[in-house]
């Protein structure tokens, strides 16, 4: 599989925000690396996005703190089975995706 899109992103945070419209942080689970810009912005939202190696680097891209409508995307290698309690609180695991 190769690296993920901006139009695959934008994609995955669009179905899960049609779910749940107050997600204020997201996270995909993939191997690849982002290499695109770190932020997007559309009408009604800024996706931030965060590549996190560890259960540590989500734990402090979740505390960063955004303004109203910036959503966090987190992409990570990470297992839920890794993330603790605190990180899934913030994250529900329906919010959780995959993407391998």
């Amino acid at each position: 599989m190769t690296a993920l899109t901006l139009n695959q992103i934008k994609a995955q945070v669009s179905a899960i925000r049609a779910k749940s419209p107050r997600a204020k942080a997201i996270a995909i689970r993939t191997p690849h690396q982002w290499t695109g810009e770190p932020e997007y912005e559309d009408e009604t939202f800024t996706i931030k996005i965060v590549q996190c190696q560890s259960p540590l680097a989500i734990r402090l891209a979740l505390q960063a703190g955004q303004a109203e409508s910036v959503i966090t995307l987190i992409l990570t290698n990470d297992d839920e089975s890794n993330l603790d309690e605190d990180i899934l609180g913030c994250i529900p695991v329906m919010q959780i995706v995959h993407r391998d």
